[in-house]
């Protein structure tokens, strides 16, 4: 009974820490696959009047991360490219996308959470640049 209560905080922790950075794998693999699924559609965005590149991206990179909202996660999009929908973008010219989540651990949302306010978010940063075809 002993040795299982000196074992038992030990593993609950290791078992913690295992489960947090499998999430913080996941999140950040899917917001490289977004960032580069967003350069992607800025690579080959042309006018057509009704959505902007901007809009075109944010799109691209909403499609790949449907789930970071049901994790509490929160995700903001951005690209150096036009926000009007008439304005092509000259060939050649580099489009950086850059896709910030602001990552929320699993146990920041339920570790003692009145006594003592951890940060809620931590950033995590991905860019991409492009050359627009």
């Amino acid at each position: 009974m002993v040795e299982f209560a000196l074992v038992l905080p030990i593993t609950m922790l290791v078992i913690l820490g295992v489960t947090v950075l499998f999430h913080l794998f996941a999140v950040l693999v899917t917001s490289h696959n977004a960032v580069s699924e967003g350069g992607r559609a800025a690579q080959v965005w042309r006018p057509d009047g009704t959505s902007n590149c901007s809009e075109v991206v944010t799109a691209a990179v909403t499609r790949i991360t449907p789930f970071f909202d049901l994790a509490g996660d929160t995700i903001d999009t951005s690209a150096n490219c036009s926000t009007n929908p008439w304005l092509r973008i000259p060939s050649g010219e580099l489009v950086t996308v850059t896709v910030v989540v602001n990552w929320e651990p699993i146990f920041f949302s339920t570790l003692l959470k009145e006594e003592w306010e951890p940060p809620t978010t931590i950033p995590l940063t991905t860019m991409v640049s492009v050359r627009h075809e």
